[in-house]
């Protein structure tokens, strides 16, 4: 039996079980994509401890660094690509056997070292562990590490209009160009402020917001792998360190050094 039947069979296992917790480990190769999928009767917490997860749903993306994690409510149908080699470790979670109240919604968390432990330990119990009074225990702390996490604004919200769409997916692959508006409207063949109206219709931003908040999440990518901050500013679109390190921490609330320290503390 191949590795993928026996993660399928396993997973199919942990939907059906009356437990409220699962781990799930699995290590995946650079550009391996999990293709859209519900979980049904779970909400999911993923997680990678190296490699950075992308994950796509109807809403967005979001880019998850190794010190977060994405919780996906019950039946949010997603796509998981794998940006690099990742150890996945995520948590399937009974929303209906669990005495507390879960969001219902996606969003993304800080991974603080005791939840790091937690997740890894909870991967090590087996599919049926009611007996286990040292399991028990664990998964009572892991929903109460859970419940301590407040939601982190990551997500980068995505046009469902193919024009915009392609426009982007371009952005995304080339930060560093910065056509105005004026100059994408031409493209479509529409004012400027038509392309402008109808991108805040499909994102909930505006071009220039989405393109920095673009530039900078995936950055975090860069940064994860230890790249010189004066180099990602440079590709990211930015004219100096200072430039970045002033943006991201607008928007992350801590400055890229920080970052890369934490991230080095969770590892």
């Amino acid at each position: 039996m191949s590795k993928a039947v026996e993660d399928i069979e396993k997973l199919n296992q942990f939907e059906s079980s009356p437990l409220p917790v699962h781990g799930i480990a699995v290590d995946y190769s650079k550009g391996h994509i999990i293709a859209p999928h519900t979980h049904t009767n779970s909400a999911q917490l993923l997680y990678a401890i190296s490699g950075t997860l992308l994950i796509e749903t109807h809403v967005g993306r979001w880019l998850i660094p190794p010190n977060r994690a994405v919780w996906l409510a019950a039946q949010e149908e997603h796509t998981v690509i794998m940006r690099s080699h990742t150890k996945v470790r995520s948590l399937l979670i009974k929303t209906d056997a669990i005495h507390m109240d879960l969001p219902d919604t996606s969003y993304v968390i800080n991974v603080s070292p005791l939840l790091k432990e937690l997740i890894l330990a909870a991967t090590l119990l087996p599919v049926d562990y009611r007996k286990d009074t040292y399991a028990n225990l664990l998964v009572g702390l892991l929903l109460e590490e859970l419940k301590c996490h407040t939601a982190l604004n990551l997500l980068l919200p995505w046009p469902n209009d193919a024009r915009y769409h392609n426009i982007c997916e371009y952005l995304i692959h080339h930060p560093m160009d910065s056509r105005s508006i004026p100059e994408w409207a031409s493209e479509l063949h529409i004012s400027a402020k038509t392309f402008e109206r109808q991108f805040v219709k499909l994102t909930g931003l505006s071009f220039g917001r989405w393109r920095q908040q673009a530039r900078l999440l995936y950055s975090l990518e860069a940064l994860s792998e230890g790249r010189p901050i004066i180099d990602i500013a440079f590709q990211f679109g930015y004219n100096s360190h200072s430039a970045y390190s002033a943006a991201f921490k607008d928007f992350f609330g801590q400055r890229p050094s920080d970052f890369i320290a934490e991230n080095k503390n969770i590892s």
